[in-house]
């Protein structure tokens, strides 16, 4: 089946992986992409390979969807910007890039009309984004953005409003935060009274303490443990102080509060 091309703008990790799993599932893609070093990795990677370094030379004839996958927020306004500018209107954006849920209360209609958005923030690395497999929450989406979607995330969380999923995305990055710096302290406190961290996390992943986070703490690059730091000045900033730990006393009505209805105080795990 002939497809549109995707323009993915931003080759570092995420985007690069996002871009070779579109490849992989049938659709064209050129890059965007303002250093060199990551433009010229994906150049090499393959001889049909085309990436831009501005998005301003981008010729727009063919492309159904540009991908954005960059790194701050205001890179985020500069490139909705443009396409507000410069694409046609049957340009259909698809924001993996975090951003405040208060971005989408404020000039973003001035950029480019909000029907023309898919937030879908993304949880994972670059390794289940090269394989399909990170968790997508998504607001905005139509019927013409499935197959995309769908390729990119075997698991896509649908919420009614934009803003929504940067919200569920950095909580969620800021409880994994939490989870590796409490993990990392108790491993300190294990070491201190003489059990090796590699002996702590066997056992820790063997019970119930276990977290997807402790699990593959070992393997987070500093460069993900400061994605994830990120995000957690990015919640801060949008609504001011963050909840403080918890206190584990009444465990069982903390619990039963914060879920309401949904919580099975007779359920057996």
């Amino acid at each position: 089946m002939s497809r549109e091309t995707v323009c993915v703008v931003g080759l570092g990790g995420i985007g690069h992986a996002m871009a070779d799993r579109l490849e992989e599932c049938g659709w064209p893609v050129i890059g965007v992409e303002p250093d060199e070093g990551r433009r010229r990795a994906w150049e090499d990677a393959r001889s049909d390979h085309v990436a831009y370094s501005d998005l301003h030379t981008v010729d727009w004839d063919g492309i159904s969807h540009l991908l954005v996958a960059v790194r701050t927020e205001e890179q985020v306004r500069t490139v909705l910007a443009t396409c507000g500018s410069e694409a046609p209107s049957s340009v259909r954006v698809l924001l993996v890039s975090t951003v405040r849920p208060s971005f989408w209360h404020s000039s973003v209609p001035e950029l480019l009309n909000l029907d023309r958005i898919v937030e879908c923030p993304v949880s994972g690395g670059e390794g289940p984004a090269r394989q399909g497999t990170v968790a997508m929450y998504a607001a905005g989406g139509r019927e013409d953005d499935s197959a995309l979607l769908a390729a990119l995330s075997a698991s896509v969380v649908a919420f009614p409003r934009h803003g929504d999923p940067a919200l569920i995305k950095l909580v969620n990055n800021t409880l994994a935060a939490l989870n590796a710096a409490n993990t990392a302290r108790y491993a300190q406190l294990a070491s201190e009274r003489g059990i090796a961290p590699e002996d702590f996390l066997r056992a820790l992943n063997l019970g119930s303490g276990r977290s997807q986070v402790s699990a593959m703490l070992h393997q987070l690059s500093r460069n993900q443990l400061d994605l994830l730091e990120k995000d957690v000045g990015l919640l801060r900033a949008d609504v001011g102080e963050l909840p403080e730990s918890a206190d584990p006393t009444r465990l069982a009505d903390l619990v039963a509060s914060a879920l309401g209805e949904i919580a099975d105080p007779d359920a057996v795990v």
